[in-house]
């Protein structure tokens, strides 16, 4: 979106909001999957797919594919949808949330505010964790903070800017030129009327600078956080809790939508969903399982001694650690970090036998180690062109088809021989 809220952060001589400290500006990204699709790529989120919903039913959402890590909601932004009432929370610390800071980075901060609240989620860059470094340097920042580091960071800058046209480059280094202009003028006018008092608002609302008449889009974000579903707008100070959810979480998020586009007429809107591929859906599944297991052992009144002997006479055992390292790449920093999963496991355990519960998770466990190696040999077989089936043998038919030429006349039969 074309209005940032560099003012955010609380600095009354912060820069202006179309570029990062270095004065290079972050361009509009075209609203297509598949521009999205390149950006999440280079940032190293390669388990994850870009699908586009093409409606809010129920339909709608059986047609992804994968397990559905957040929606963006892409739509005309107007002064009111910026409104929020002074009494909202602060940002949880199990919540990840940026602001928007700068012009026209919406896109991408849409897209971290999901990718950097799904648990367990690994990215890898051409050896970088750009994004997994970014998390961990701003965990104890607040939103408006966050905001300013990221629209600072020039690596992820240039990847937002990759797939714009050099049109939209030329025009967006123009604007960031007259912004700053714009900025010397406020500056020097904040100078001279440093000493006078200025009247507070008496509106519970927050008040945002005003917006031109023309149509300006934004994209926010929808993510599922805990047991909870969460509205990420990063042109509001800070995210909102729609409710609990049980179940499919895109409900309550397309609740929401539908109320939004209920209050205008013909509102022009678009919606996609970050998704996990087959395979990282596995892993993330896999995870909350392995945290499941150990919650279980760790809180289960039934003896070491009794639980070997169940698993045992059941014939399975989960995986160590090793395994969960070597098959699904899972690490002790991620089981640590990601305790939160197991809330499910702990809310039965008080209805249901523990022992049955640990056989059922152990089960599974071994189940998505079978899925997950039979889809990773099939991958290794496809890219190297290599289907799972035996190459049909062309020798006799393509000896027919040259014997019927000879005996055509069409070519010589002496041709290549020696």
């Amino acid at each position: 979106m074309s209005e940032s809220v560099s003012s955010m952060a609380g600095e009354d001589n912060a820069g202006p909001g179309g570029a990062g400290d270095d004065g290079r500006a972050w361009l509009e990204v075209e609203s297509d999957p598949e521009e999205f699709q390149k950006i999440l790529r280079k940032l190293g989120a390669k388990g994850v797919t870009v699908q586009e919903l093409y409606g809010l039913e129920d339909e709608a959402i059986y047609e992804l594919t994968g397990q559905v890590l957040g929606m963006i909601f892409l739509f005309n932004y107007r002064l009111v949808d910026g409104e929020e009432s002074e009494d909202i929370q602060n940002c949880p610390s199990q919540v990840w949330f940026a602001n928007q800071t700068t012009n026209n980075s919406c896109a991408t901060v849409a897209m971290l505010n999901i990718l950097l609240n799904v648990p367990g989620m690994r990215f890898d860059a051409n050896g970088t964790d750009i994004l997994g470094n970014l998390k961990a340097s701003t965990a104890n920042l607040i939103p408006a903070e966050r905001g300013q580091v990221l629209s600072d960071n020039a690596c992820i800058r240039q990847i937002h800017n990759s797939s714009a046209r050099e049109i939209d480059a030329l025009n967006a280094s123009l604007q960031v030129q007259r912004d700053h202009d714009e900025w010397v003028k406020i500056s020097k006018y904040r100078r001279k009327s440093n000493g006078t008092k200025r009247k507070r608002a008496s509106s519970g609302k927050t008040k945002k600078p005003k917006q031109d008449l023309e149509d300006a889009y934004h994209y926010i974000a929808y993510v599922p956080i805990g047991r909870g579903v969460w509205r990420l707008d990063g042109l509001l100070k800070q995210p909102r809790n729609l409710g609990r959810f049980e179940g499919d979480w895109t409900a309550l998020a397309r609740q929401n939508v539908l109320a939004r586009i209920a209050e205008e007429e013909d509102v022009e809107y678009n919606l996609m969903a970050l998704c996990a591929s087959e395979q990282q859906t596995v892993v993330l599944q896999s995870l909350k399982n392995a945290v499941s297991i150990e919650k279980i052992k760790q809180t289960t009144l039934v003896s070491s001694e009794q639980v070997a002997h169940h698993l045992k006479s059941a014939g399975i055992e989960p995986l160590q650690e090793s395994e969960l390292l070597s098959v699904f790449g899972i690490t002790r920093e991620q089981l640590n970090e990601n305790q939160g999963l197991a809330d499910d496991i702990v809310e039965r355990m008080k209805a249901e036998d523990h022992l049955k519960l640990l056989r059922q998770l152990i089960t599974e466990q071994n189940d998505l180690k079978t899925t997950f190696v039979e889809r990773l040999k099939y991958d290794i077989q496809t890219s190297n062109g290599v289907e799972d089936t035996k190459e049909e043998d062309l020798t006799d038919a393509t000896f027919n088809i040259i014997k019927a030429l000879v005996d055509a006349g069409m070519i010589d039969a002496k041709v290549g021989r020696r």
